[in-house]
Formats: C-alpha cells, sequence, structure tokens
C-alpha cells in the first residue's frame, strides 16, 4: 500500500532547515523529524536536508497546552504565535485548542519501525529504506506492506524498485513528468503495478530473492550500484521480461 505523507498545513512555519534546526535546544529538537522530501534521497540514500514540527510521541499528540508549547519550544513558539489565529482557522485541523498541531500527521507514522520510503516525484534511484523510522514523511510516500515483512524483504523490494525493469513498469502506469525521466508516485498509478509477493510460492527461498536481498542491502547501507547489471537480470527473471 502506497501512502502519502503529512500534510502540515504550513510549510513556511512548520519546516526548517538544518541550520535552523542546529540551533535549538536539545529538548525542542525532540519535536522535529528528518522530513521525507523531493530533496531527501538520493541515490537510494536518505539525506535529511530539513526538519519537520512534529509534536507528538507514540500515543498522539505529546504537546497539550500552549504553556507547555511556549516552556518546551520557546523559538518555535515565538514563531508561530504570530501566525495563531492563522493556524488555529485551518479547515482540516481537528482540534482548534491544538492550533499548533498538523493538518494531518498520520496516524501510521506515530510508530517507529522499518519503512520503504520514497520522493513524491522521481527515479528508481528515489527509493530508500528508513530502518529506524527516525523521518516523517512530507513530500513523499511510504510503500507500507500488508503482511508482515521480514528484513530482507525490505532489501528485497529496495533492490526490485531500483532496477531497470521497475522503471519500465513506472513508464506503463505511472505519469510521466514534463521533461522526461521522472515519474509521479502517487498511490492512484502505483498501487496497480503488479510486484512479486515474497509470502507466495516459496519466493524467500530462492536464490533470486537472496541474492536480491543482499544487493538491496549493499545500496541500503552505501548506495552502491556496482551491480545494477547483476539486479537488472535477477528481477527480469522475477517478472519473466524479455526486453526487446
Amino acid at each position: 500500500t502506497v501512502k502519502q505523507g503529512i500534510r502540515t498545513g504550513s510549510n513556511d512555519l512548520f519546516i526548517i532547515s538544518a541550520d535552523e534546526y542546529i540551533r535549538l535546544s536539545d529538548n525542542e529538537k525532540s519535536y522535529y523529524r528528518c522530513s521525507v522530501d523531493n530533496d531527501a534521497i538520493y541515490y537510494s540514500k536518505l539525506k535529511g536536508q530539513n526538519y519537520v514540527w512534529y509534536p507528538y510521541n507514540s500515543t498522539g499528540i505529546a504537546i497539550t497546552s500552549e504553556e507547555q508549547l511556549r516552556n518546551e519550544c520557546p523559538i518555535s513558539y515565538s514563531r508561530f504565535i504570530t501566525h495563531k489565529n492563522k493556524l488555529e482557522n485551518r479547515a482540516s485541523i481537528s482540534n482548534k485548542d491544538h492550533w499548533w498541531a498538523l493538518s494531518r500527521h498520520r496516524e501510521w507514522l506515530l510508530k517507529r519501525e522499518c519503512r520503504l520510503v520514497s520522493t513524491e516525484f522521481g527515479t528508481t534511484k528515489s527509493f530508500s529504506l528508513d530502518i529506524k523510522g527516525d523521518y516523517v514523511i512530507e513530500r513523499g510516500y511510504a510503500w507500507i506492506p500488508k503482511k508482515e515483512f521480514k528484513m530482507s524483504d525490505y532489501y528485497f523490494y529496495l533492490a526490485l524498485f531500483s532496477s531497470s525493469t521497475f522503471e519500465d513498469m513506472l513508464s506503463i502506469y505511472t505519469r510521466e513528468l514534463a521533461g522526461g525521466g521522472w515519474y509521479d508516485f502517487a498511490a492512484k498509478y502505483t498501487n496497480q503495478i503488479p510486484i512479486p509477493n515474497v509470502h507466495h510460492s516459496g519466493l524467500r527461498e530462492s536464490r533470486t530473492y537472496i541474492e536480491l536481498s543482499l544487493l538491496g542491502k549493499a545500496i541500503s547501507e552505501d548506495g552502491s550500484y556496482f551491480y545494477s547489471e547483476r539486479i537488472n537480470e535477477l528481477v527480469s527473471t522475477l517478472f519473466n521480461w524479455n526486453k526487446v
């Protein structure tokens, strides 16, 4: 399932640069997370450049009063308070008393867990693994398994999504952006792409699966594409794809 990231309702207030983040106290930093946006993934490596306000913990909103916001996040509070009227009148906000909350924080992001992520628009080099779930997806997507995954499954799919075969499938099922070479990863397109299911037909026990998982791990750890030709060979056999 391809899931869209958060919507802040005010990017200009809730997203800050790495330089701004460094100047915050350790406590105030805890209310920000590295964001997955269109600049966050380069050759499958996550490299957070921006931080997004995320005042949530595993159970929900973590800042429950304006006084707590002022005391714990003084720099952010001073930035937010001058726009309080705008923030509390957002149509999408569910509790106007929590006017510092995001418009859509996505319940599934509250739990920190391994996620296969992508940018909003991109190529086969625009996928990566957030192994610890430390990132918040903003202008991007999470590719969520419908059944329980092993770690090797995440590596397997990272390799698959990095292949030339998957690029061919993106060109068939998704919208190509003007100028060519970049694709729209919106769920209405990408949820339709047929991909191998690791829970079926003993795929996990196959040599193809094992090798692709190892190659996906190499991509995740160091962005290595030295074996891209081998990845393409292995993935094409999964689809029984004979390229012309």
